[in-house]
């Protein structure tokens, strides 16, 4: 065995857990779509085999070049006249399954893209409970191309046996247009199965399996172990290419597992925005665990930082279900108790990522429930001390996490300067809105007092907070604007704050406001705690996103109309203008900090521009309003000084160029 091969194999060794299947094929050997090792370096009569290998890693350190070196001896399995050997308790199999997970579809390419992890988790445990199987991820976000992508004949050569589309709502649209694509591509040769999972499913069964007569199976919820399932029925079926024989083993898969599998015979309980349940711990406990991280292509992930320094390549964790214990009343995850992944296996996680990638200095935990209550602010300080208690923790790491608006204040100071001196100093907060009657109104349970004292915090003890914001919510003021934006402008004079705003409040099927809006069942209990009676509920609407799929029209719910005309189209026209902003004072997407003031400097100018309007339908306190955006022109080259000293005068003059400042 080569020089280069050995050196390979060792490399990967320390690396990887070696814990899933790898495969051999015209490619090279591989986990999924990311090549370990190049073809050229395998073996002669590996490489001159015209069949492709699953060798199933498992134990504590299988000798990988052992293995491959076994199987360029053993030409019965490099013939096929034998399909199956063992060696050193090592399966490789020539026939096995194929399947392919397809993320879901923002598109995002050249933008900050994150691997999809609940589809890697989904992978891993596949791979490792199955030893006859190989999966791949296709994340359209990092396609230039789509289109062209699925008309090539990759897919179709590939012979997958389960395709599946984890989608959201937002991505909803994307994800049904592939599936289309993909199934016309294929539809001259093997049929495969297609299956639909996470929350955009919540649009409901009748209306996706009516626009999707190739869609075979929804799947509600975790779909670690409804997969799985589905995988060995599969492999265990003779004739499963016929209608009946597929048939009788969907309607097995359902009895198996009927809180978690729709099918077009059997979807009487996935009604539209019927809730996940959430992972359980012991679940959480076992699935996450799995995760190769050397198997998933960060490498390629990190082309799409346009503009990030190689210092904020980061690696991604997720340590905690789903849940959500809040009330907001435009959120669709689950709501049950916080579960959360034991402190020594978050370790474990922590320090094979720094082995997989030991050039990686920033780590981001996804979760969104992280310090929720006490509960969780105990998960993330005992998480953040046994990481730094890590060999493999040093000063020069970065942790990324997020928080609600309201998770601390001044009794936390000396907890947050304990987060801060061991890295855990990158955080973004949901505060929504810094006006009060707007926070109330989307039942947010936080405060634009605890919203303003929470970013002081965090910025006087060593942190670089994210400020969340949605600037146009149904029932939205100019008053109210005004106290968000006035609020945000004054934060922003510090260079740590960086204001991320979103236009407007989407809408989430299986939300209780969209669940309001669309007339779906709620108790009396959800009508209580939502705060689903206020008037303004009855004003607004959910505007939808149609798209036209095999004829039949799909609408998906998209965001929530704003009640005042007037508002409205400062909205539109805001948006507009703040492209023409980001543009002309050439903002990267990555930098969110000045991306966001451009989108505040364009909703200031655009009420310059028309105050005289705005003295009618734009509620209470408008000459109080006008008043604070008017100290909000003299503010902005303040801010912009504060936090571009060296390029003030170039990004002031870019914007006074922008003369075409849209008329309401």
């Amino acid at each position: 065995m080569g020089t280069q091969l050995m050196d390979r194999i060792q490399s990967i060794s320390r690396r990887s857990r070696l814990n899933q299947n790898l495969i051999i094929d015209e490619q090279g050997l591989r986990i999924g779509r990311k090549v370990l090792i190049d073809p050229q370096l395998l073996p002669r009569n590996i490489v001159n085999s015209s069949l492709s290998f699953c060798i199933a890693m498992r134990g504590s350190n299988p000798n990988l070049s052992a293995i491959i070196d076994r199987l360029n001896q053993d030409q019965a399995m490099l013939k096929g006249s034998k399909t199956t050997e063992t060696y050193f308790g090592v399966q490789v199999a020539s026939q096995f399954s194929r399947i392919l997970f397809v993320a879901p579809d923002f598109k995002r390419f050249n933008k900050f893209v994150s691997p999809p992890l609940g589809l890697e988790r989904i992978a891993a445990f596949l791979r490792n409970q199955n030893t006859s199987v190989d999966i791949e991820i296709l994340d359209p976000n990092l396609l230039p191309d789509r289109e062209i992508f699925f008309e090539q004949d990759y897919l179709l050569n590939r012979g997958y046996d389960i395709i599946g589309f984890s989608t959201l709502t937002p991505t909803l649209k994307n994800d049904t247009q592939h599936l289309v694509r993909i199934a016309g591509q294929l539809k001259a040769g093997k049929k495969p199965i297609f299956v639909m999972g996470n929350f955009g499913v919540l649009l409901g069964a009748e209306k996706l399996f009516s626009a999707l007569p190739q869609l075979d199976l929804l799947f509600w919820g975790a779909g670690e172990q409804p997969m799985l399932t589905l995988l060995q029925d599969l492999q265990q079926s003779a004739s499963i290419s016929q209608t009946s024989e597929l048939a009788k083993l969907f309607n097995a898969l359902s009895n198996k597992h009927p809180e978690a599998i729709a099918t077009r015979s059997n979807q009487r309980q996935f009604y539209p925005g019927r809730r996940f349940p959430a992972i359980t711990k012991g679940q959480l406990d076992e699935l996450q665990v799995l995760i190769d991280y050397y198997a998933i292509r960060y490498e390629t992930y990190w082309t799409t930082y346009a503009g990030l320094p190689e210092a904020q390549r980061d690696i991604t964790f997720h340590t905690s279900n789903t849940s959500c214990p809040m009330r907001c009343l435009f959120c669709a995850t689950p709501k049950g108790a916080l579960s959360f992944v034991a402190i020594d296996q978050v370790v474990a996680m922590f320090e094979h990522a720094r082995l997989a990638y030991p050039e990686v200095h920033y780590f981001s935990f996804t979760d969104d429930n992280l310090f929720i209550r006490n509960k969780g602010k105990k998960q993330i300080e005992r998480i953040a001390s046994a990481i730094s208690a890590s060999s493999s923790w040093n000063e020069s790491l970065t942790f990324y996490y997020q928080a609600r608006a309201n998770s601390f204040g001044p009794a936390d100071i000396t907890l947050m300067k304990k987060f801060s001196s061991v890295g855990f100093r990158d955080i973004a907060i949901g505060v929504e809105s810094f006006s009060d009657t707007t926070l109330i109104e989307l039942n947010k349970g936080s405060t634009a007092e605890e919203a303003q004292q929470a970013v002081s915090i965090l910025t006087n003890n060593g942190f670089s907070p994210v400020v969340n914001l949605i600037l146009f919510p149904p029932n939205i003021t100019l008053k109210a604007l005004a106290d968000t934006i006035g609020t945000a402008m004054k934060l922003s004079r510090n260079p740590k704050t960086h204001i991320d705003p979103n236009f407007a409040l989407l809408a989430y099927s299986g939300a209780p406001l969209t669940k309001k809006k669309e007339g779906s069942l709620l108790t009396d209990k959800d009508q209580r705690i939502y705060k689903l009676e206020q008037p303004w509920i009855d004003k607004t609407r959910v505007e939808y996103e149609t798209v036209n799929i095999n004829e039949t029209p799909l609408a998906i719910p998209d965001r929530f109309s704003i009640i005042r005309p007037l508002l409205d189209q400062l909205r539109k026209k805001s948006e507009e203008l703040s492209i023409i902003a980001l543009e002309k004072t050439e903002t990267k997407h990555s930098d969110q900090g000045r991306r966001g003031l451009m989108i505040l400097w364009s909703i200031i100018t655009i009420v310059k521009a028309n105050q005289a309007l705005f003295k009618v339908e734009a509620g209470e306190d408008t000459r109080v309003a006008l008043s604070a955006f008017a100290g909000m022109i003299d503010l902005f080259p303040e801010v912009i000084k504060s936090r571009y000293p060296d390029e003030e005068e170039k990004i002031l003059i870019a914007l006074r160029q922008i003369t075409n400042i849209p008329k309401l």
